[in-house]
């Protein structure tokens, strides 16, 4: 498979089952390391509060749902707020081609591409400064990054 293959879908309120499984199989141990537990109750409110179909896409590839991807565009900026590839799909490069063809949204709008990224979390920290994001700031849980 060419790290490329797939598609993106809006997704739909039938796709919060999906999701919510996701989280908990791309987070938890994120969440864990950073806040020092997981509630499943707690998480699964919160998903609940914050899941809204109309601003997340999902991932598809081989015709199979395999993440999940919010991006918040602005005339200032383009934010990568979530991305979450299911671990049967992971290590494939499609994280790194979704993020890349940000970049190259980003580049013809001329605007930069944001993001946060757990502290807990370096796999994913060094996956975006493969792909050129800098450190601008952080928080006591998260390093905040740009490119270009």
């Amino acid at each position: 498979m060419t790290p490329s293959a797939y598609q993106l879908r809006p997704a739909c309120p039938a796709d919060h089952a999906f999701l919510w499984h996701l989280k908990q199989q791309t987070m938890r141990i994120y969440v864990e390391k950073t806040w020092h537990r997981w509630i499943d109750e707690e998480q699964k409110e919160w998903f609940a509060r914050n899941f809204f179909p109309e601003k997340t896409e999902v991932i598809v590839v081989d015709g199979r749902d395999a993440g999940r991807l919010e991006v918040v565009r602005s005339s200032k900026e383009l934010i990568l707020a979530t991305i979450e590839i299911s671990p049967e799909f992971q290590s494939r490069g499609i994280g790194a081609a979704l993020v890349r063809d940000l970049q190259t949204e980003a580049k013809s709008a001329s605007l930069p591409l944001r993001l946060q990224v757990l502290k807990a979390n370096p796999r994913a920290r060094q996956l975006y400064q493969r792909l050129d994001f800098r450190t601008i700031g952080e928080t006591y849980t998260h390093h905040l990054m740009s490119w270009p």
